[in-house]
């Protein structure tokens, strides 16, 4: 059995040496593209969860500023709205308390994450997006409210 491995490799020992060559090669190319593949899922991951994180705090603070600055001005309104100055008062404190919360090496990670040199102007959308989102949410509240307690006609 030696004698016929040892004749098969000197007839065709090149080809064998060539061919294990080339399935190693295969192999270790199939496990860098796995290890890519990992790293980057992974990668992907971190930066969804840094993301997912910003926009739940961003939501968080939007209500907590419209509970406590916007509702204590436009509490003794007609109208119940505030002014164009108001408004934007209230979104510079929403930016500000996400800037403090996060403070800047969050500010970094979310940029990172995001690709991008810089989280202002993507924030400030988000805070612009909750805000007409917690509009929409008092609005339908409102209507549930006047449709439930108006009297039977």
């Amino acid at each position: 059995m030696i004698d016929t491995i040892a004749s098969f490799l000197a007839t065709h020992g090149n080809t064998v040496l060539f061919a294990g060559l080339s399935i190693l090669g295969v192999l270790s190319l199939l496990a860098g593209r796995a290890l890519v593949w990992v790293g980057t899922s992974i990668k992907n991951q971190v930066a969804s969860q840094i993301v997912v994180r910003a926009l739940q705090e961003i939501q968080a603070i939007v209500v907590e500023v419209w509970q406590t600055y916007v509702t204590a001005i436009t509490k003794g309104r007609a109208d119940g709205k505030l002014t164009p100055e108001e408004a934007a008062e209230a979104k510079r404190l929403a930016w500000e308390k996400f800037v403090s919360n996060w403070g800047l090496k969050g500010l970094q990670r979310l940029a990172r994450a995001l690709g991008l040199d810089g989280v202002e102007n993507w924030v400030k959308g988000k805070i612009e997006s909750a805000v007409g989102g917690l509009k929409l949410t008092q609005q339908a509240t409102a209507a549930t409210a006047r449709a439930t307690t108006a009297p039977p006609q």
